[in-house]
């Protein structure tokens, strides 16, 4: 049994009643403990169907739905008024049902805490614009390990975890702040490309959790840079997701290997 119809079995199996007579069901769960990336999978499914359950538990039909529905035998012996008032509910019935079904679609997009999760390009093009609208940072350094202090101290689940050399040059860092986004904080790091302390920010790091993003697979690296030099794209980006973090660089120009030019060690 290869990992995609081993999914496609558990996708309808709950954890606390796993039927282990069905063959089927038995080999799944045996590649299931063998599989680390299968294993955490099944945690999100299991733990993303627990949020649907709570939220079908909110949701009720319209009341005098039923007995709406069964009069509806009677409709042709009714006199015009009684048909209008019947259609009336049965529209508003049909609406509810359209609303829930939205939300289910919508629901989709949920990770397990309920929060919607985004494709890489939406938090790409959304980190860029917080660059462009950007009026201030959190904090102002050029020690790379007192902005990685201040953040573990205001944000632990976004820490950048990224080893500092100690011949590590502090020309290049700028400061850093905390963003926040669709419910998720998101730790940003301003850095120069060049050595100059005068030089602008043009070298950003974003770090995000893992569970808001969608698509990435763990040490995938995802790399783009403006296809010429008078292209209207303004960053090459580089993104990749690792230790259950989501990292993205904006840097400005055009950059064939983005995460080169990050001043760690």
């Amino acid at each position: 049994m290869n990992r995609d119809k081993a999914r496609f079995i558990l996708s309808s199996v709950r954890q606390e009643r796993v039927d282990r007579n069905d063959p089927q069901v038995e080999a799944a769960m045996q590649l299931l403990a063998d599989d680390p990336e299968l294993q955490d999978w099944f945690e999100k499914s299991q733990q993303f169907d627990e949020v649907i359950s709570e939220r079908l538990a909110e949701v009720s039909p319209p009341p005098g739905l039923r007995d709406s529905i069964l009069t509806g035998m009677e409709v042709s012996q009714s006199p015009p008024w009684e048909r209008r008032a019947l259609v009336s509910l049965l529209l508003a019935a049909v609406l509810t049902l359209g609303g829930f079904v939205s939300w289910m679609i919508s629901s989709k997009n949920l990770n397990p805490t309920g929060e919607r999760v985004a494709t890489l390009g939406e938090f790409e093009q959304a980190m860029e614009e917080t660059i462009s609208e950007l009026e201030g940072l959190d904090v102002l350094s050029s020690d790379p390990l007192e902005l990685l202090q201040w953040l573990s101290e205001k944000s632990t689940g976004t820490v950048p975890q990224l080893s500092v050399a100690e011949e590590l040059s502090t020309d290049r860092f700028v400061g850093c702040k905390v963003v926040k986004w669709r419910g998720h904080e998101v730790s940003l790091i301003c850095m120069r490309q060049g050595k100059g302390r005068d030089e602008m920010p043009d070298l950003h790091l974003f770090t995000i959790s893992a569970d808001a993003i969608e698509g990435l697979v763990s040490d995938e690296l995802i790399a783009r840079s403006p296809e010429t030099d008078d292209s209207t794209r303004k960053w090459s980006t580089a993104a990749w997701r690792s230790g259950g973090r989501v990292y993205l660089i904006l840097a400005a120009g055009k950059h064939v290997e983005p995460r080169e030019l990050l001043p760690f060690g």
